[in-house]
């Protein structure tokens, strides 16, 4: 693993300190049409550039053995694109070749930390799980949101961005 990948998983790291906190004391007005609460969850992750958003609920085999489970009964599933990848011959290739995985698992880290931030200063009670610190299994969860399917080796696509994404859960 070269140190831009190494710099990456180290920013992660700091990142995952955020995945958890308590909600705020007051419950923000809210609309009653679950429709639109799921609009306004779904644009806060497409503003900061999601690829894919799809809100679920959590089955019991989503959970990982020995996890903690808080009372959560819904995911909000987060797909990112991975960037591109410089070509062979660039210099750059060399150094962020390897890092193309660990920097969209970040920034699918990245967003669904904010937006389990954001669910919490509203006053619920929100987790965000990451590709470092996770209690779910994301990439069941990308199925059952109707993000992503199996293909015939068990591994998760994404019917647009192939096998290039990264998912992260709230």
């Amino acid at each position: 693993v070269g140190a831009f990948a190494r710099a990456i998983r180290r920013y992660d790291d700091l990142f995952s300190g955020f995945v958890n906190g308590e909600p705020a004391k007051a419950k923000a007005p809210l609309p009653e049409d679950s429709s639109r609460r799921t609009i306004d969850i779904k644009g806060a992750a497409y503003f900061l550039d999601a690829a894919g958003v799809g809100i679920c609920s959590i089955p019991e085999t989503a959970w990982l053995v020995g996890a903690d489970r808080p009372e959560h009964s819904q995911a909000v599933v987060i797909v990112v694109e991975h960037g591109r990848e410089p070509e062979p011959e660039n210099l750059a290739h060399g150094w962020i070749g390897d890092a193309v995985q660990a920097t969209g698992d970040m920034r699918a880290g990245e967003v669904a930390i904010c937006v389990a931030g954001h669910i919490r200063l509203m006053g619920y009670s929100a987790r965000a799980h990451t590709t470092t610190v996770s209690a779910l299994d994301r990439e069941r969860l990308g199925v059952i949101a109707g993000l992503t399917v199996r293909g015939g080796d068990d591994r998760p696509r994404h019917p647009f961005l192939g096998e290039r994404f990264s998912i992260a859960v709230v």
